[in-house]
């Protein structure tokens, strides 16, 4: 509302959400109103179309916490560990394996796994199993993620 749009630009205007309920496809049409004073111009109707597909690709929550604590033993879906640097800090080094199940009815392709903003904690993606289609409720190798943490006692999630 209230966005005036130059000849030749183009502009983000509206964004639109559509959460289904309901599986399945489906289509309509956006109708944007403009003041322009030509008859076929007053508004136009932009299609859209929406399949909603029911599902998810399952993890464990507990193995995307990385608890940091000192003297830390490895599980069997984490290691953890101090390590000495050359001025005679110490840093403790967590690994998680995240394993994804597919839950969805139709199979689902991973192309690459990567940590947007780990809010300035030292994470890094290890290892993830890359240009991989998961058919219908396969689980994929795991996703290794490493945090190395100079403070100590700091529970962390990624």
């Amino acid at each position: 509302r209230g966005i005036v749009l130059q000849p030749n630009s183009e502009s983000v205007v509206a964004t639109v959400l559509y959460s289904g309920k309901t599986e399945g496809r489906f289509s309509g049409q956006l109708l944007v109103r403009t003041n322009d004073t030509g008859v076929g111009n007053k508004a136009l109707a932009l299609p859209y179309q929406a399949k909603v597909l029911h599902g998810k690709l399952a993890f464990s929550q507990t193995n995307t916490t990385f608890p940091i604590r000192t003297g830390a033993t490895a599980t069997a879906s984490s290691t953890a560990n101090m390590q000495s640097s050359a001025d005679g800090s110490t840093a403790t080094v967590v690994e998680r394996w995240i394993t994804l199940t597919n839950e969805f009815a139709v199979p689902v392709h991973l192309v690459t796994g990567i940590l947007e903003d780990a809010g300035g904690w030292a994470f890094e993606v290890i290892s993830f199993p890359a240009d991989r289609t998961l058919q219908p409720r396969d689980k994929a190798p795991p996703i290794i993620v490493r945090l190395t943490a100079d403070q100590p006692s700091m529970p962390a999630s990624a």
